[in-house]
């Protein structure tokens, strides 16, 4: 495995998966081969391309689905599908901190 492209995400509980904007997309080396999907979040209807891909977080690498959107200006996403069902998520909003502490299976 290559080098890690850090990048600092919003937590959201609301988003069905992760989002990253498209030159992000390309950076890590991602094509356009798939069949382009519709999403809608507040913002509207967003234009993505639905992959797999390795994320860390911290020690922790997992195999995750995201939309890749074709626009520029989406926010970083770090969304509940193959990523909340792997971690207990503790918000310390007193410490600035968010604490991810992989589930013991």
């Amino acid at each position: 495995m290559g080098e890690w492209l850090p990048c600092f995400m919003y937590i959201d509980s609301g988003a069905d998966f992760t989002l990253i904007p498209y030159k992000f997309g390309l950076m890590l080396g991602l094509k356009i081969e798939e069949k382009m999907h519709e999403v809608y979040g507040v913002g509207g209807g967003i234009p993505v391309i639905l992959k797999s891909t390795s994320v860390r977080i911290n020690d922790v690498i997992l195999d995750v689905r995201i939309g890749w959107s074709l626009r520029e200006d989406v926010p970083f996403i770090l969304g509940r599908l193959d990523v909340f069902n792997k971690f207990h998520i503790e918000f310390r909003e007193n410490e600035d901190a968010v604490v991810f502490q992989r589930v013991q299976n």
